[in-house]
């Protein structure tokens, strides 16, 4: 790891130079906003504050290591992050780091942020972090950007970014990007639901993509087993509450990876003993939703006598929901069915080796019956389970729009669900503390 250096004061600075240093702070506050000026005449005023900086601080190298102290200890990299807002200023960015790398962990004396937050939470500067990665990862391992360190409540910056991701203000490359040069960065957690990279990326405001989740989980497959120790939510439970929000295939489809990696997480309960399934249990209207819902209630049926205790609705028992008072008898035949033709498909071949060991042709004779008959009865059960498929998909279109909410629980839903999920998830974490 590399020592990062001590800022210089801008007070011990001779005349010259600290006439010079404030000047570069004159320019950068008098360049015109781009919501009221031309964009050109805009970036005119950017071209000659960089002109400024880069000739000046390649001169005098210690300009870059130097902070202003009436400015809240900022120092040049933080006045171009803070002050410039557009990719015009990455040139200068990075010009300004490589001349003093340390500069991206120290902290502004007002919210004790550094310009390494400052970049990972801009919806334009985001873009500079896998190459802070690639080429000064020390930094990112500094102390200084380990969570909670001084007690003041910052995390990792790596949290920053991955909820600037699911705010939808940072692209799916970007984080691919950074995941790719700074995989460690993947088992940070955040200080508030001490949730990982994977967990954060569905609570945000955005859609998380199903293909990018299943790329970060199979970066570091333990991400996708961890169970958040406060609420002891796990992935899935996460997955769960994504699905309520947005209700679409993509994603259920992380549901159901989730549930192909990890089907213990279908049985784990959170603090107060919900499972899963209890999760999107009250919302059977709507086709992506139902499809979980079943699959869930297939793995694990004994679900079907447990009790929903959540956010601030009434106890709800599963078996008095109606969508899966339909689909709870149908799955019940379809498992007695489907441990029937297992148990055929395990006996016949051994009854087959045990006739032809025999060398008696009768009892020969027998096990043939026997095999044409399961042969038979098993093909007529595939067939079976096939109609079990379509009663399952009319019983879905039938509840589609159905609202599975009585009257007195819909008085406890006065606003959509995207809202009611994202509220639903800050309340408990945010109650966790």
């Amino acid at each position: 790891m590399d020592t990062p250096q001590t800022p210089i004061q801008d007070k011990d600075l001779d005349g010259d130079l600290h006439f010079l240093f404030e000047k570069m702070f004159d320019v950068a506050y008098d360049i015109r906003s781009l919501c009221y000026h031309d964009r050109e005449l805009v970036k005119a005023d950017y071209e000659n504050y960089h002109e400024l900086v880069t000739s000046s601080v390649t001169k005098f190298p210690m300009l870059a290591r130097t902070v202003h102290k009436n400015m809240l200890n900022w120092s040049l990299l933080t006045l171009t992050c803070e002050k410039f807002c557009h990719k015009w200023s990455h040139r200068t960015i990075k010009f300004l780091i490589e001349m003093n790398p340390s500069a991206l962990i120290w902290r502004r004396a007002d919210v004790g942020e550094s310009p390494i937050y400052t970049i990972a939470d801009h919806r334009s500067h985001n873009t500079l972090m896998p190459w802070i990665a690639e080429t000064y990862p020390w930094v990112l391992d500094h102390v200084r950007c380990q969570a909670d360190q001084d007690g003041n409540g910052i995390d990792h910056p790596t949290i920053n970014l991955v909820e600037t991701y699911s705010n939808g203000h940072c692209s799916e490359g970007t984080l691919r990007n950074y995941f790719e040069v700074y995989p460690k960065g993947l088992n940070q957690k955040d200080g508030i639901g001490e949730l990982l990279p994977l967990q954060i990326i569905l609570t945000g405001h955005e859609e998380c993509s199903a293909d990018f989740f299943q790329w970060m989980a199979e970066r570091d497959t333990s991400t996708l087993h961890y169970t958040a120790e406060r609420q002891h939510w796990n992935t899935l439970h996460f997955a769960c509450m994504h699905l309520l929000e947005y209700s679409t295939d993509n994603a259920a489809k992380i549901c159901h990876y989730i549930i192909d990696k990890c089907p213990e997480m279908i049985k784990q309960g959170d603090v107060e003993s919900n499972i899963p399934i209890h999760f999107i249990a009250r919302r059977c209207n709507r086709p992506a939703i139902q499809g979980v819902l079943v699959r869930l209630l297939r793995e694990y049926p004994e679900s079907y006598d447990t009790t929903v205790k959540a956010w601030g609705y009434p106890p709800l028992d599963l078996s008095s929901i109606p969508f899966l008072q339909h689909v709870k008898p149908i799955l019940d035949e379809e498992k007695i069915i489907n441990a029937n033709v297992a148990l055929l498909q395990d006996t016949s071949p051994k009854l087959m080796a045990a006739t032809a060991f025999s060398g008696n042709n009768v009892v020969t004779g027998v096990s043939d019956i026997f095999d044409l008959w399961s042969t038979s009865y098993t093909l007529r059960m595939k067939s079976r389970c096939s109609e079990i498929s379509t009663t399952i998909d009319v019983i879905c279109r039938e509840f589609i729009d159905e609202d599975e909410l009585s009257d007195e629980e819909n008085n406890y839903d006065n606003h959509g669900d995207a809202a009611f999920a994202i509220e639903t998830i800050t309340n408990i974490l945010n109650n966790a503390m």
